[in-house]
This record gives C-alpha cells, structure tokens and sequence, in this order.
C-alpha cells in the first residue's frame, strides 16, 4: 500500500513536470506555429466594440436586407436605363433590317 502510494505521488509529479516543460509561452507557440509550415501566428484580439454595439449593427443590417441566410441572397436593385422599352425594341428592328450580320467578320 505504501509502495502504491508512493509510485502514485512519483507519477503525478512527473505528469506535472511534463506538463510544465511543454507548457509554451505565447512566442515559442507564435514560433513553432511559424516553423511548422502552419504560418498562422496567434494574433491576439480585443474587439472595440461592446455587445450591445454588434447587435445594433446586425439589427440594422437585417433591416436593410443585406444579411443572408443559405439561398436567402439580398435584393440587388437594377439600375435603371436611360432607354426605355421601345427605343431598344425598335434599335433591335432596325439593326435586323439592315442585316448586320453581312458586316461580321466571318473568318478565313
């Protein structure tokens, strides 16, 4: 029972000082990331915005319409052109009547 005690405290102080050896500070981690080919250092990040702040501005985006959910993609307006529906239907007529395709470059 003693002996069983004992080799318990030997192993939990190994486990500890392995622990301890590996343990990294945030620069060997940012170098052995850098070193194994990861090249993602860690960046630390303190975000300058409150809570409240982000849920303003998701609030706000969701009433303009331009948050997307899966196949949910927002509107985009067409912009409007300075001629209207006859114009081009009658620039298309005109266009077939005077047999464009005579002036096509046809190849060799």
């Amino acid at each position: 029972m003693k002996s069983t005690a004992i080799f318990a405290l030997l192993a939990t102080l190994l486990t500890a000082s392995i622990v301890n050896a590996q343990s990294m500070t945030p620069e060997q981690r940012d170098n052995a990331n850098v070193t194994a080919r990861n090249n993602y250092p860690i960046v630390p990040f303190q975000s300058k915005m409150t809570r409240a702040d982000v849920l303003a501005e998701l609030k706000q985006a969701q009433s303009d319409g331009v948050i997307t959910n899966g196949n949910n993609y927002p509107i985009i307006r067409q912009a409007s052109t300075p001629k209207s529906r006859a114009e081009v239907k009658k620039e298309l007529e005109s266009a077939t009547s005077n047999d464009f395709r005579q002036s096509l470059y046809h190849g060799a």
